[in-house]
């Protein structure tokens, strides 16, 4: 059987391209141009994702229309995050086994979570001042790293999602070889996990976060 779900840094990618697509209609007189973007847009998609549910043929449908815009889009939009495969969650036993070092460790807030909108997990302890961070890798096993998470907001790029927006500085201490010694690695990565995986839409920069942070 055909599998025709997407994954959520592929709906990240879409929404992206179709809202800006969607953007350009207001802003954009040429017909010429108009047309350009469209094909820009529907090749990216295409490229993207070879076998498209219906939900995501619609939405392709509904943006080429240039009457469209961000309130009539955001129903197929929806539709289209029907077909989305969460990241599965964890239990609480699976993720202290990850994080087997951690005493009393704090548990994510799943329902503040849409793990439709989830690449990772990631979540913040304030009492401790740290933030976790848990991915699946390619055997879909459960792989986890901490550190602590400075309390100073700033305006940069994160170097998860690579968009600007409210970031802090991340720090973990990794082991650097087998003599036992032992280095810091600083990433700057969104204060908002949520809003992170929101804008993720592309895991090259998140596999390379991990490999810096990760308990070696």
């Amino acid at each position: 059987m055909m599998n025709t779900k997407i994954l959520p840094h592929e709906y990240s990618f879409i929404r992206k391209e179709v809202l800006n697509l969607i953007s350009a209609y207001s802003s954009v007189n040429g017909r010429d141009v108009i047309d350009a973007l469209q094909a820009i847009a529907t090749e990216h998609i295409d490229a993207l994702v070879a076998d498209k549910p219906a939900s995501l043929t619609a939405l392709m449908q509904t943006m080429l229309d240039v009457k469209a815009n961000r309130v009539t889009i955001e129903p197929a939009l929806q539709t289209l995050k029907d077909d989305v495969v969460p990241f599965e969650q964890p239990t609480g036993k699976q993720l202290e086994k990850v994080f087997r070092k951690v005493k009393k460790l704090k548990q994510p807030e799943w329902e503040t979570m849409d793990l439709r909108d989830d690449s990772f997990l990631g979540w913040n302890d304030p009492g401790m001042g740290r933030k976790y961070v848990v991915i699946r890798n390619e055997s879909g096993q459960l792989q986890g790293a901490y550190g602590v998470i400075e309390p100073t907001v700033q305006k940069g790029v994160c170097a998860i999602c690579q968009t600007i927006g409210n970031v802090s500085l991340f720090m973990a201490i990794t082991k650097s070889g087998g003599d036992g010694t032992y280095t810091k690695s600083g990433n700057y990565i969104c204060r908002d996990s949520n809003r992170c995986n929101r804008q993720l839409s592309q895991l090259d920069s998140l596999h390379a976060f991990f490999e810096t942070v990760r308990a070696k």
